[in-house]
Parts: C-alpha cells; structure tokens; sequence
C-alpha cells in the first residue's frame, strides 16, 4: 500500500487577488512507494532514499493555487448532509474537457476550470489532484461562489484530475461531480525520426527515435495500402520508456506486409489515453528498382522528396533516401535567405527516411528547406498556409 504524506500547507483564499508575486512559492511532497516513482513531470528538486526496502521520495514542486473573482461566503463550515437527504444537484464539469491535452499558459496566468451552475446553490466547493507516479496527491481545496476559477503555478507534464460539489442554503453540500482530468502542455513524445525499408525474406522494417518522452504509455504501429487516414489499421504495439530527458531508439517489423505501396504511421498513447499521430512512411514492398530506390527498397543515390502535404499547417513530412550512413541535418530558410529552423538529425544508416517538420511558429509563406547528408545535398521548397 502506497504512503502519501503532504509537506505543504494549503490556505483557502478569501478575497479576489489582483496581482501576482513574482517570487516562485514552491511546497514538498513526500511519497513511499514499493517501487522507484516515475513522474509524469521535471520536478524543481528531487530527492530519494531507500528504507528497508521502501522507496521515500522528496518532490519540491512550485506552490498551486485556485483562484477565483469570487469572495468566499462566511460560515461555511460545512454540515456534511446524509446521503439518503441529499437533495442539491451534483454540478456538471464543462472545460477543461475530459482526458484533454491544455496548453501551458504565459508566466502569470492559470488554467480556467468552469462547470455549470447548479440551483440552490451557494456556494461550491473544488479538489484538484496532482498525479504522482501512481498515486492522486491533493494540491488544492478551494471554496466559493463563483462557476468558474483558475488554478496557477502548474506545469507542463501535470496531470490534474478535480472535481466539484455544490453546498445549499442549510449548508449541506450535495454528491460530488464526475472526476474528469487534463495535462499540462502538449503531447509530450517529441519524435525525432520515423522511417521504414523492405529487406527481403524480414519484411518492412520501421525505425523511429525520441528525444524525449513525459507520460509515454507507447506506440501503435498502424498500417494501410492507402494514404488516406480512414485506411490505417493497428497491426502491433511497443511500450514506451513513460517519462525521460535521453534518446531512445525503438523499432517494428512487419513480418508479413501486402506486395505494393504500403504506408505507416505511428499512434503515441500517452498513460491518460491521449493520443497523437506520426507522419506517414511509406515503402513499396516489391524487388525491383523504382525512381532511384534499389532491392530490397535500398536507395542507390540520393533522393530528397516534395514534402507532403503541401501547402501544410502545421506540420508536413519530408522524406528522404541515404544511399550509405551518414550525418544528417536539415535547415528551412525563409525566402530573405534566413535561417529561421534547423535540426540535428544525426548519423542515419542506408534506407528510406522521414521527418516531421512543425512549422506552428512561423508565419505563411513560402520556404526552402535543406537536407544535409555527408557529401550530399538537396534543397526544395515547402509553403505553410495559415
């Protein structure tokens, strides 16, 4: 049976607060469990020891706070009513939405939480969780009469789950809400390559690599003979490393894929179900050799591809064959000459490659962009519309 032992007070506000201090409040939290806890988050400062076979862990993580507009009634101190007289609504949850990816708001704003106003209400009452390991670790207690409040000092890779009740005029508070949960930040898998090639006699081979990893569950391996996205179905799964700062490589082969065109993509699950799509690899299943790919799917020269889709927003895929290993980079260049993204790709074996390039924080227009291979070099242009 897991421990949990909260290191931090947590004082219910009382009146709106208009401004914000801009000295970081943080609080601990210790957690023993049977096993080394794998976080879903970088914490601020960490710490564990081992204790007669126990695994005490020390997180120092910045203070959460919920806030609201609303001033706290007085006297509520609640009269917990029995459950056969309960008679005031349980609220409905409206946003965050259930099991949803919320992006991590600029320095200084919260995290809106709303839920539909429940009659005879006075007054509500919030609890929100922080998920640690396996464990739910209580972060916030916040009372008042507002539907709606904000909850602050969150971080990217959070998992929150909260919940609301409603208190009546005779100060008994009704059932609790359904328990719904949001993370912090976006899917949390940053994939660094996704490529594919036939061997003859082993099948399609499939090769992708992560820089980093929060709350990874794993991969679905998805395949289709056509490259619309209603064709793909699920042909096996690989476990992800959960929460990691290093590279890690991961491969899938299709031992028995159809003859022709075949196209893949990867489907990464995060631990609350969240879900996020690769670009498509696709690989001609065949002997023989088509526009500059050898047997067996093996490139005999340099090929840089038309990224696809084009036009694109945000993301396209740009593809590419290495005729031998090499060190790999691309740039994109705005049409000034600029560099305005570049990656490090890394030193790449022969084959078929692909990368995904997210162009979310340039503007539209049109772009060139290079791919670097050793002695080899190929440039073309892409263009983002927005």
């Amino acid at each position: 049976m897991k421990r949990i032992t909260l290191l931090f007070a947590f004082a219910v506000l009382a009146l709106l607060v208009t401004s914000l201090s801009m000295a970081q409040v943080t609080q601990d939290i210790t957690i023993t469990t049977n096993q080394p806890l794998q976080l879903s988050f970088m914490p601020a400062a960490i710490q564990t020891i081992e204790i007669e076979g126990k695994y005490q862990t020390v997180l120092t993580i910045p203070k959460i706070e919920v806030r609201s507009e609303s001033v706290l009634l007085e006297n509520t101190d609640a009269i917990q009513g029995l459950n056969s007289l309960l008679v005031i609504a349980a609220p409905v949850l409206i946003s965050p939405a259930n099991n949803s990816s919320v992006p991590l708001p600029p320095s200084g704003q919260g995290i809106p939480l709303t839920w539909g106003a429940v009659e005879g209400a006075i007054e509500y009452q919030l609890l929100g969780y922080l998920q640690v390991g396996a464990s739910w670790v209580l972060v916030a207690d916040w009372k008042g009469t507002s539907t709606s409040a904000s909850m602050y000092g969150l971080q990217e890779g959070y998992t929150i789950l909260w919940k609301i009740r409603a208190m009546d005029a005779a100060h008994a508070y009704g059932a609790w809400s359904t328990e719904w949960t949001f993370t912090i930040g976006p899917l949390p898998v940053k994939l660094l390559t996704f490529s594919g090639m036939y061997k003859a006699g082993k099948g399609a081979e499939l090769n992708w690599t992560t820089v980093s990893e929060v709350s990874n569950y794993g991969f679905e391996v998805q395949r289709s003979i056509t490259s619309n996205p209603i064709g793909f179905t699920t042909i096996g799964f690989v476990p992800g490393n959960n929460t990691t700062l290093e590279r890690h490589d991961y491969a899938y082969t299709d031992a028995t894929p159809p003859t022709g065109r075949v196209y893949y993509r990867l489907k990464q699950v995060d631990l609350n179900g969240a879900f996020e799509y690769s670009g498509v690899v696709s690989i001609e299943i065949a002997i023989g050799t088509v526009s500059g790919v050898g047997e067996g799917n093996t490139p005999t020269a340099f090929v840089l591809n038309q990224n696809y889709p084009n036009p694109f927003n945000p993301t396209t895929t740009v593809s590419y064959g290495l005729p031998k290993e090499a060190p790999v980079s691309l740039v994109l260049y705005n049409t000034l000459g600029e560099r305005v993204l570049g990656y490090d790709l890394g030193v790449q074996p022969q084959g078929m490659h692909a990368f995904t390039l997210d162009a979310a924080t340039l503007p539209s227009g049109t772009y060139v962009y290079r791919i670097t291979a050793g002695d080899f070099m190929g440039t073309k242009t892409m263009v983002v519309l927005k």
